[in-house]
């Protein structure tokens, strides 16, 4: 008997490593949120080994998927569906066959289209041209000048949109002028009417649907003094 005790405690301390399913979760959006225009999908997943497959699927419907990789984003158009609840889950697997569904996140959809088909979303700040130089920040705009801006799927606005509803703001010009906002690409012809009127140190602003151009882009030209703007979306048109 002393013999047999010894045999199954020997065996009871063997045991296998890297076999354990993979975990992952959907980061973002958060489950119960209410969403609308461009959604930022993002998925996380580990493993005791490796993470060999990583999965976004929304209704059932894989989205976007990466081999070998802990980390995935995915951009939804939710203008493209319809408006309600609709389920995200991800899906990971591992070396050793094994796969995982995360928890569900539920979010509710709700685009607001009105008769003309505007689909009104939460203000956005397009450009500030207060802020570092890049895309959508600084320099100033001097006069004479035109600045071309991404628009089409920036700030929720979707990718195929014709047109969108700004409000653009100038900040406290040194000299009187005028801006134009109207359709790119950069070398669009420019209309002759002005989009906002301003004055020597008088922080405007107006309200305008502008076109997009086939680009996706839009321009602001600036007749007056070197300019520092402020353009945020409210709506798109498609």
């Amino acid at each position: 008997m002393a013999e047999t005790n010894e045999n199954n405690n020997s065996a009871s301390s063997v045991f296998s490593t890297g076999d354990n399913p993979p975990a992952t979760s959907i980061t973002a959006p958060a489950n119960g949120a209410t969403v609308s225009g461009t959604v930022n999908v993002n998925a996380t997943a580990s493993d005791d080994v490796a993470v060999t497959s990583l999965e976004i699927d929304i209704d059932g419907s894989s989205q976007t998927a990466k081999a070998n990789s802990s980390s995935l984003a995915y951009s939804w158009n939710t203008t493209q569906t319809f408006n309600g609840q609709h389920t995200i889950v991800s899906k990971a697997g591992d070396g050793a066959g094994h796969t995982t569904t995360s928890a569900p996140v539920t979010v509710t959809v709700s685009n607001i289209v009105t008769a003309h088909g505007l689909y009104v979303i939460t203000p956005c700040r397009l450009i500030d041209t207060r802020n570092p130089v890049g895309p959508f920040g600084g320099p100033s705009l001097p006069s004479g000048l035109t600045r071309n801006v991404q628009a089409g799927g920036q700030c929720g606005v979707a990718a195929d949109a014709t047109a969108v509803a700004v409000n653009i703001a100038v900040v406290a010009p040194a000299a009187g002028g005028y801006v134009t906002v109207y359709p790119g690409p950069i070398n669009t012809q420019r209309p002759l009417a002005s989009t906002i009127n301003y004055s020597t140190g008088r922080t405007l602003a107006n309200n305008a649907v502008v076109r997009i151009g086939p680009d996706g882009t839009i321009n602001i030209f600036n007749a007056g003094a070197d300019l520092n703007f402020v353009v945020d979306v409210t709506g798109y048109f498609k």
